[in-house]
């Protein structure tokens, strides 16, 4: 009975995740076409446990963005300055004046990186 219980709740988180992964891929097109002018074209976005030093990355080669699991229940404005900031990195690779300029086009960008600020502080 224990197992059986624990194999449904396994499908329903992977349901979920899932779903949730396909939404925070809707999400990134729509900030890419809204912020970025369409010019980071993300292939996939997923949340990932395996981040646990940062909070996102690019994949330049595959166009898959990441973020990081722990941030799931962040705000919807910390989540999207994530997604920009690394599909940011798609068409500008590191973090010169002309990659900064594409972020902070987005108008929560100050307040999502005191956001991630103080969390690096409560997580150390």
């Amino acid at each position: 009975m224990v197992r059986d219980l624990c194999e449904r709740m396994a499908r329903t988180n992977r349901v979920d995740r899932a779903e949730s992964d396909r939404l925070l891929l809707e999400r990134a097109k729509q900030l890419d076409s809204e912020y970025l002018s369409g010019k980071a074209r993300p292939a996939d976005a997923r949340f990932s446990a395996r981040l646990t030093s940062s909070y996102g990355n690019a994949n330049l080669g595959t166009g898959v963005i990441q973020v990081a699991e722990r941030l799931r229940q962040s705000p919807q404005w910390v989540i999207d300055y994530l997604l920009i900031h690394e599909m940011a990195h798609l068409i500008v690779p590191g973090h010169s004046a002309e990659f900064w300029r594409l972020v902070d086009r987005y108008r929560y960008a100050e307040r999502a990186k005191g956001y991630l600020i103080c969390m690096s502080q409560l997580e150390d």
